[in-house]
């Protein structure tokens, strides 16, 4: 493949490992240049950042110059608030898998407003190409019915469980086409324990596609090995991934096209060149609503070990205009009940202070006050009770402010292609 002339600006909001990594094999095929670094770090020294300006991310408020932002995993408060800014600008990102919370992953396009972004997503264990070819896997595999992932590490403490496991179901993305429902098993766990180090997950997706992840550990060994088994209806493929060297090789089966075991520095060529695509405008990106149900799959192990049964995942993105409606809906129920009290309130206020004349006493003088009471004197006091209600059925009138038309929605997603789901309410 061909080079480019010249190398495009990229910048790197947080550094870790994989973002290393991956920025110094750029550096060496000359295809992406780092020009700034936003990180809470010390200075890093690294060839692969020469030449780079190292900043505070508060300065990434306005902004930063570059074609793209490569941005890592576990990042801070302040890192999160800039990556939102960086939405809403509609910069290209590249977001080391899991990056962050569910809950902050399908907030993330309502900051884009209406400008369109694109995100890819990437880990040491995708392949780009391998996705392009899947049907390909399907014709000699036959249809994929369940995928086995096991993780063999040193320790597995719940950080390491839970990327691995939203990495496992990105990775399987392609056969599987989504997440639908998460069923974890801790068989000797207790409602307020989990052992992370025993847990065995199955993640079930609408194409009946099962994965099932466990984890096993193994003191002696010095860097993760992580075993794959696609089960088709044909034959099986059995896979393997050495962290330490981020390679994958073939254990058993065979595949046209992959060879026995694959060039990293390739993958990495690759992910580059798909990045640029979207730095140019000439490619909309990941689905970012799969990618957010599975970083979803990690954060319900622990209420689905409490509960031991099945949980579904958020199958819709939320936009403001649905959290608009959850909010009304809740803050009607509560008015409901905040009128009924009021209700009661004052009958019990007006049978205990509301004078009442007497059996036998004149009321004629009073009659004659209230009759010459001014018409203007309306007691307007006395409907209080609707006021609630009313000014609840002027706040319905916020609805303008948040509602976004389906097109703007779809092009803020990713980019210029429309989410999957959005096709299914059509």
């Amino acid at each position: 493949m061909d080079r480019q002339a010249s190398p495009r600006k990229l910048a790197l909001l947080g550094v870790d490992s994989d973002a290393l990594w991956l920025v110094r094999q750029w550096h060496r095929q000359q295809r992406w240049q780092v020009v700034a670094v936003a990180t809470e770090q010390p200075q890093i020294l690294d060839d692969a950042l020469a030449g780079a300006e190292q900043v505070a991310p508060e300065m990434w408020y306005e902004g930063v110059d570059a074609d793209a932002v490569l941005v890592s995993s576990n990042l801070s408060a302040t890192q999160l608030a800039v990556l939102k800014q960086l939405v809403s600008l509609g910069k290209t990102l590249l977001i080391i898998h899991p990056a962050m919370e569910s809950l902050t992953a399908y907030e993330l396009p309502m900051h884009a407003s209406d400008t369109p972004w694109r995100v890819l997503v990437w880990y040491p264990q995708r392949r780009l190409g391998w996705e392009e070819r899947s049907q390909e896997w399907s014709r000699h595999l036959g249809e994929i019915q369940r995928v086995r992932w096991t993780a063999t590490v040193a320790s597995a403490d719940k950080e390491a469980v839970v990327t691995d496991l939203a990495r496992a179901a990105h990775w399987c993305l392609p056969w599987t086409g989504g997440c639908r429902a998460v069923q974890a098993i801790d068989p000797v766990g207790t409602p307020e324990t989990v052992h992370w180090d025993r847990l065995t997950v199955t993640v079930t997706s609408p194409r009946e596609v099962a994965l099932q992840w466990e984890v096993r550990t193994d003191a002696d060994q010095q860097h993760a090995i992580t075993h794959v088994l696609l089960e088709g209806t044909k034959s099986e493929l059995e896979l393997q991934f050495d962290e330490e060297l981020r390679q994958w090789s073939v254990i058993r089966g065979r595949v046209e096209d992959v060879p026995q075991a694959d060039d990293p520095a390739e993958a990495a060529q690759c992910v580059a060149e798909r990045l640029a695509r979207c730095a140019a405008g000439n490619d909309g990106g990941d689905d970012w609503l799969a990618a957010c149900q599975t970083m979803e799959v990690p954060d319900v192990i622990e209420y689905s070990v409490r509960r031991r049964r099945m949980v579904d995942l958020v199958q819709e993105a939320p936009t403001e205009e649905t959290s608009f409606k959850g909010v009304m809906a809740a803050g009607s129920c509560a008015l409901l009940l905040l009128v009924l009290a009021i209700f009661a309130i004052g009958a019990l206020w007006e049978s205990v202070h509301r004078t009442r004349p007497r059996p036998g006493d004149r009321v004629a003088k009073q009659s004659d006050e209230s009759e010459s009471e001014s018409p203007s004197r309306v007691r307007w006091w006395r409907f209080w009770p609707a006021f609630p209600l009313l000014a609840y059925l002027l706040l319905q009138l916020l609805i303008l402010v948040a509602r976004r038309t389906r097109g703007n929605a779809a092009s803020s997603v990713n980019g210029d292609a429309e989410p999957a789901h959005q096709r299914q309410v059509e």
